[in-house]
């Protein structure tokens, strides 16, 4: 164990920055600049002590130098190495590298690098740290069983080296790279924290690898965090970068730069522990949810110029991949995504060890937007569309661990609200064909009967995954948007609005399963037909077939292509006009709906979807035996 103490009774704050990535300049220019900017300020600041991060240079040489530097300018600070400053074009293993730099900064009486079995005390502040690196452990998505419902729990799951494929970048910059080795640094640096952590007191933990992440939910996000065993006993700061996202939860803390090519670091900004006697007030303020809204409408003198501005936004916010994941989550459970909000917004930030967070006041205010926008959310939609969309909108900055940049949030306008509301419908009406846990792609129509009118700008309706709501669907609409609006406008106070409530334009609907295969069976053509859980339904949609009176396979693809009725999973049941009640064994082409079912008089039958009607479930009246299959 190596140990330095240096002893001054005045404490000095503490100023946090990683992923500086000094070499990812565009140009030459900004590369001298970065270098020169980042020492005026470090050396101007000399009752500072500065926590580096890790990721300094895409080379272990120049970071050898670069602390080397900050040695020889008498900058005190602490320091981790970050995966690229591992970097030497795979002449070296990880272990080689951290010898050469132990040794390299075992004498240094300012820039104290970090490794496992390193203690250093400056101004009875201990700072202990490492890269951390990773454990590679992943969760694997909890599911329902689909007979019982009953949640069905996984353990975590170990990445594998084929997980990251031949291009992973780091398999040619370090030497034998592999999970094993990296797992084997990992925890000697875990049992080495938490024996340090159960005894010493004002404690600062930096590490490169956040230690106090969520578990990814893929094998390939193992390289950027996961969820370790590191103590977290609310006694001691943690400082991370890597991960190239801001962050203040509590005492966990980063401020990363990343891959900024232009950034010359002339106004670099740095997180900071101050001493509690030079703080300011952590009081937050009131209005939470509407303090992210304005009701300024864009004006008719100014048409085409707030035409292009609304236009432009399109559907950035209301589609953005957060968002629609919040989206997705909430119409699905909503019970789980709450609880996992209020996990990720984490307890206010306080202060400890005599230092709080320059930040705190700030993100105590945020913590309490969030608390208050799920009040909102829990309580449902009631009417209240503005502060509903703008309270989904704040929660999601917690859901997607983008907590600190709320004050960089654009305010919540009428348009936004609108296009949100849309999205909605869209998603509502299209509940059968769009299945929303798959990736949703979201466009603006194309139509040019698509469109509703906000005020005096023309917002297109959304395309989800190719799919539009047709123009019967949006009679009621442009009064809901326009009452809005007038609410808006006049009264200043953000407007209700009932929720968007889509009804399918359907031929018939037959609760009774006999009636249902009466129908179908003396048609010889049926349009589109689908089941769901509670009904069957029959949609009036034309279908262009090429030879509309052959039902041909051809004919089938280019119907499946135009018109997917359900996509077919294996177990599901099908029920074919002149074969009965079947159930499909295997999936011969996924895209064009293309699987095997068995029936009762004849098995391995290759059908497609447009072909017979798929369901996850049939009404229980198709089971009456007649034909010699049961159904469970």
């Amino acid at each position: 164990m190596h140990s330095i103490t240096i002893s001054n009774e005045d404490a000095k704050p503490i100023w946090y920055i990683s992923d500086l990535h000094f070499d990812y300049a565009k140009n030459l220019t900004i590369y001298k600049d970065r270098i020169n900017n980042f020492f005026d300020i470090v050396t101007a600041h000399p009752n500072v002590i500065f926590v580096l991060a890790g990721d300094f240079f895409n080379d272990y040489e120049e970071t050898t130098a670069f602390i080397e530097q900050l040695e020889k300018n008498h900058v005190t600070c602490i320091l981790v190495l970050g995966n690229h400053d591992y970097w030497s074009n795979g002449k070296y293993t990880y272990a080689q590298i951290l010898k050469k730099m132990e040794k390299a900064t075992a004498k240094n009486r300012f820039a104290h690098l970090l490794t496992t079995g390193r203690i250093v005390e400056l101004n009875n502040q201990v700072f202990i740290g490492d890269s951390g690196f990773t454990n590679f452990q992943y969760r694997v998505k909890d599911n329902r069983d689909p007979e019982t419902g009953e949640l069905i729990k996984h353990p975590d799951v170990t990445a594998t080296l084929t997980d990251f494929g031949n291009n992973f970048i780091e398999l040619s910059q370090v030497r034998d790279w592999n999970i094993e080795s990296i797992q084997t640094l990992h925890n000697r640096w875990i049992e080495f924290a938490n024996q340090q952590i159960s005894k010493i007191k004002n404690l600062i933990v930096v590490t490169h690898w956040p230690m106090f992440a969520q578990s990814p939910d893929n094998p390939q996000s193992t390289w950027w965090q996961s969820k370790t065993n590191l103590l977290k006993t609310n006694r001691f700061w943690s400082i991370y970068g890597h991960t190239h996202r801001n962050g203040l939860k509590s005492h966990d803390a980063s401020v990363q730069i990343g891959y900024q090519s232009g950034n010359d670091f002339a106004l670099l900004r740095f997180g900071q522990l101050v001493p509690l006697s030079s703080s300011r007030s952590l009081a937050t303020i009131g209005n939470r949810v509407r303090q992210h809204q304005t009701l300024q409408l864009e004006e008719p003198e100014q048409a085409l110029a707030s035409s292009n501005r609304v236009s432009r936004s399109g559907y950035k916010r209301a589609a953005h991949a957060d968002n629609k994941r919040l989206l997705v989550a909430f119409l699905t459970d909503r019970e789980a995504l709450f609880a996992d909000i209020k996990e990720k917004a984490g307890p206010k930030v306080r202060p400890l060890n005599g230092l709080f967070d320059a930040d705190a006041a700030f993100m105590n205010n945020a913590h309490d937007d969030v608390l208050d926008s799920l009040k909102i959310l829990e309580a449902g939609y009631q009417d209240n569309a503005f502060d509903f969309y703008t309270a989904l909108i704040i929660a999601g900055y917690a859901y997607s661990g983008n907590l600190r940049y709320l004050d960089q949030m654009r305010p919540v306008d009428i348009y936004d609200v609108a296009r949100e509301y849309m999205e909605l419908f869209t998603l509502q009406y299209f509940q059968k064909e769009i299945d929303i846990h798959e990736e949703l792609k979201t466009r603006a129509s194309t139509r040019k009967d698509s469109h509703l009118m906000v005020g005096n700008i023309s917002l297109k309706f959304p395309r989800i995954n190719g799919h539009e709501v047709p123009p019967i669907a949006l009679n009621d609409f442009q009064s809901q948007i326009s009452k809005m609006v007038s609410i808006a406008r006049n009264t200043q106070t953000p407007p209700q609005i009932e929720a968007p409530q889509p009804l399918r334009v359907e031929n018939q609907v037959h609760d009774k399963a006999g009636d249902f295969l009466a129908w179908y069976n003396q048609d010889d053509s049926p349009e589109e037909v689908a089941f769901n859980i509670r009904k069957v339904h029959i949609v009036n949609r034309p279908i262009e077939l090429a030879i509309p009176q052959k039902n041909s396979v051809a004919n089938m693809k280019q119907f499946w292509t135009k018109s997917p009725v359900s996509r077919p999973k294996v177990g599901m049941l099908i029920h074919h006009r002149s074969m009965g009640i079947g159930k499909i064994t295997a999936i011969t082409d996924a895209a064009k709906g293309q699987y095997l079912a068995d029936f009762p008089n004849k098995k391995n039958v290759e059908l497609y979807s447009a072909n017979g009607l798929v369901s996850a479930k049939i009404p229980t009246e198709y089971n009456n035996g007649q034909n010699g299959l049961p159904i469970n």
